[in-house]
């Protein structure tokens, strides 16, 4: 009888990159011939707003961009692109998911654990304190003393962290089999806090191939009839503008492709001729619109893994101020450093080019590889 898999990580947020992770953690074990589900540990709980609350409550208020934002979301326009947006969401997860009961906080989870032969905790942010808050459903602290704990590419999204806000690393990581990092500077990180060892792994997102995102991409009724560059920008990190713009002008002057902007849950605050915006895309949408791009332009970790997966012509922009160092890491490690900028560059020295595939391509496949003999030697 196959080993039960249980993988704890956050795949209800409404987000491209958390869903598509999820699905392809979930869909790469299954292929190890495992039974696998995702624990629907519903996040941010109260646990999380309660620490939130009135920092963010504070921070809204205080932005002025809140008070422009709140007027255009009173369009009917906006809410029932939400609206759309939201169910595609859900059927992706009804669709793709295999989901345990739902769990809506971390005392439901504790007083009736599922029960499994081994945890997975990750992909994604789940190790970032900022988001979680120290929530030790994330170390797998629920887990029944015969289940074997392991992380899969878990991000702390931070190139340091503070000592006294990961204390449960101290207790809970000595009771892993096993422990992968997505970037490089988690290993010392892991290594200060617990003293332990760790791996690096790709993203579940570069576990599936080429071919896999592009059967996905052909579900989608989305259709644009010409060539265009896509543009997906997060603002929730840092603000890219007006530097995003510079580089979007300078793409679209050169190449004369239509501009696509792609929201998930949100606005554009700036937004540039001959565009349009497409604000009620689900996952299948999303992966459908990077496949079929020319150019992708993004300040997303997953919109850039997505398009060196579907092999598109990427540039990220990151902040030169941030601590979080996901795209560095990951164009590092691809070579192909000369497709991110910080926002403070000198948008003069900005020349268009082609990523060589033919190079980067050998790359994503051999840390893919490495990735799932680590997957294969934990699930042992």
């Amino acid at each position: 009888m196959p080993k039960k898999v249980g993988i704890i990580t956050m795949h209800r947020v409404l987000n491209f990159g958390s869903a598509l992770q999820a699905y392809a953690l979930q869909t790469a074990i299954e292929r190890l011939g495992f039974v696998v589900e995702i624990i629907d540990y519903l996040f941010p709980n109260e646990y999380q707003l309660s620490h939130q609350q009135k920092k963010s409550l504070w921070k809204k208020l205080t932005d002025g961009r809140f008070w422009y934002k709140l007027r255009y979301h009173l369009a009917l326009k906006t809410w029932l692109s939400w609206d759309e947006q939201e169910k595609k969401f859900k059927e992706f997860y009804s669709k793709f998911f295999k989901l345990s009961c739902t769990y809506r906080n971390y005392n439901d989870l504790a007083n009736n654990p599922p029960l499994y032969d081994y945890i997975c905790i990750g992909s994604d942010q789940v190790w970032n304190y900022k988001h979680t808050c120290g929530d030790v459903a994330f170390l797998g602290a629920f887990a029944d003393k015969s289940t074997q704990r392991f992380s899969y590419g878990s991000s702390f999204s931070q190139k340091k962290i503070n000592d006294d806000e990961y204390e449960s690393f101290k207790i809970e990581l000595p009771e892993f089999k096993a422990i992968s990092v997505r970037e490089t500077s988690a290993i010392d990180i892991i290594k200060k806090i617990s003293g332990k060892d760790a791996s690096v792994v790709v993203d579940p997102v570069f576990l599936l191939s080429k071919d896999d995102y592009e059967k996905l991409a052909k579900s989608s009724s989305l259709k644009i009839n010409e060539k265009y560059i896509l543009v997906y920008i997060l603002e929730y990190n840092f603000n890219p503008h007006p530097f995003a713009e510079h580089i979007i002008k300078r793409i679209q002057e050169q190449t004369g492709y239509k501009v696509i902007y792609v929201l998930c849950g949100g606005i554009p605050t700036h937004k540039l001729n001959n565009s349009d915006i497409i604000s009620d895309a689900g996952p299948i949408d999303f992966v459908n619109l990077i496949s079929n791009a020319e150019v992708v332009i993004t300040s997303s970790f997953h919109g850039a893994a997505l398009s060196l997966i579907l092999e598109k012509n990427v540039y990220a922009i990151t902040d030169y101020k941030s601590n979080d160092d996901r795209l560095t890491n990951l164009f590092s490690i691809y070579h192909i450093s000369e497709h991110l900028f910080n926002n403070t560059d000198d948008i003069t020295k900005f020349k268009y080019e082609a990523i060589d595939y033919n190079l980067t391509r050998n790359y994503i496949e051999e840390f893919r590889t490495s990735s799932l003999n680590y997957l294969k030697s934990v699930l042992t």
